[in-house]
């Protein structure tokens, strides 16, 4: 699911951080799931409840109902070896487990071998190391046939927040307070508080 231009940032970090130098274009196709109405035309038809509606980044220029899209999801696109980009509509936001039922439902009959779901922060949600050595794996057609799931993530100790969205690990433990006296390793002088002290 990405949320432009909320997301722009995160998507940002994981192209340049955790994208960069995998081979994603031989072995991986990229669907990307517009559940904040960002890259369709006001009032499209797309966004209905059935959520029926694909578009191939092969010709999605050609098609009347997507608005320009930003360099950074087309730059995005490009590195998968197909891309598509679906308009997503909840009549009630539920956070991304309707995305994954609605993938499931959709192409159930054609799922791939592997189906990874990913939030554009997934650099908060799972750590480089795993990210990279799943990522390598993938791509080089390596998986252990042993391990038929695996969960990335790290502890998601932040509720779901009003936005659907699920909370940082960072904001989870603490919060910015204003520039203090005391030296400070973080951009701009801000001091994280522990809520647990």
């Amino acid at each position: 699911p990405l949320c432009w231009p909320g997301d722009a940032g995160s998507l940002k970090h994981l192209q340049e951080k955790h994208l960069l130098g995998l081979d994603l274009d031989r072995v991986f196709d990229l669907y990307i799931y517009d559940i904040c109405y960002a890259f369709l035309r006001p009032g499209s038809q797309a966004y209905s409840l059935e959520n029926e509606i694909e578009f191939d980044f092969a010709g999605i220029e050609r098609s009347a109902e997507v608005r320009a899209l930003p360099d950074a999801v087309v730059d995005l696109a490009r590195r998968f070896r197909r891309a598509v980009l679906v308009p997503f509509h909840e009549e009630m936001p539920v956070g991304e487990v309707a995305v994954m039922l609605r993938h499931f439902a959709h192409h159930y009959d054609n799922l791939p071998e592997f189906l990874l779901f990913l939030h554009p922060d997934a650099h908060e949600h799972v750590a480089n190391d795993l990210f990279q050595a799943v990522f390598r794996s993938l791509s080089l057609k390596v998986w252990p046939s042993t391990l038929p799931f695996l969960y990335m993530g790290h502890r998601h100790n932040d509720p779901v927040n009003g936005d659907g969205r699920v909370g940082s690990e960072v904001w989870t433990r603490c919060t910015l307070r204003p520039r203090g006296t005391a030296r400070s390793i973080f951009k701009g002088g801000a001091q994280l508080m522990n809520w647990n002290r």
